[in-house]
């Protein structure tokens, strides 16, 4: 499913039993008591509950307050493992349809590509490559002229060899996105949680993008 398909429902789910949503909230500290606990935000604002669900991904800002207040643990940010993943989605080409094929994987010299279909004609593809400039690169969409033809030049020239099907995808591609991968040291799991907070997803496990397994695991 295309995760914007499921941002969608989760938000419009929310709204229909009113359950209060904030956009753009960036967390800046947390305030545990007996029976409540407290996230305040570097706009000003902060909301008191009874719990507190770290859901905030790689850069969780949940997970480096946790681990400083309940481990005195002080984490920087997440390191650059020297690879980004340029990714899209496709109308389905004839040569995959074929084939009947799932999921499918292409590896090649320090390059990787998966391709998943998502609907009857949709398919999601993504290729791992090394790229030591990539750290900058976000999940902001490339859609339309130089950018998103430097995205397509610089995936010809890695995927050179492969089979037709994977540069068919790359160029049927109408939104291509790019982001650098990032790993955290690995810690117990009972620093993953304190009395109100916890934390999933890849803000407790960084694992692989690769089909979604960071937001699966969270879910």
């Amino acid at each position: 499913i295309k995760r914007s398909v499921l941002n969608l429902h989760l938000k419009t789910t929310l709204r229909e039993h009113d359950i209060p949503l904030y956009e753009g909230y960036q967390l800046k500290n947390i305030h545990e008591l007996p029976r409540q606990i407290t996230a305040s935000f570097t706009n000003g604002k902060s909301i008191t509950g009874t719990f507190l669900i770290g859901c905030d991904g790689i850069k969780s800002s949940t997970r480096r307050i946790l681990l400083s207040q309940k481990a005195g643990i002080a984490e920087g940010p997440p390191t650059f493992t020297g690879l980004i993943q340029v990714a899209g989605i496709s109308k389905i080409p004839p040569s995959i349809t074929e084939r009947d094929v799932s999921l499918s994987n292409w590896y090649g010299e320090g390059v990787h590509v998966v391709a998943y279909p998502i609907s009857a004609e949709e398919i999601s593809w993504a290729a791992t490559i090394p790229d030591t400039e990539g750290e900058e690169s976000t999940w902001r969409a490339a859609t339309a002229g130089t950018e998103v033809e430097d995205l397509r030049q610089k995936l010809r020239e890695k995927l050179l060899g492969f089979e037709d099907c994977v540069l068919e995808m790359v160029n049927r591609a109408e939104r291509i996105i790019s982001y650098g991968l990032f790993d955290r040291r690995e810690v117990p799991v009972d620093q993953w949680f304190s009395d109100h907070v916890v934390l999933v997803g890849d803000a407790a496990h960084p694992t692989s993008p690769h089909l979604g397994q960071g937001a699966n695991q969270a879910l």
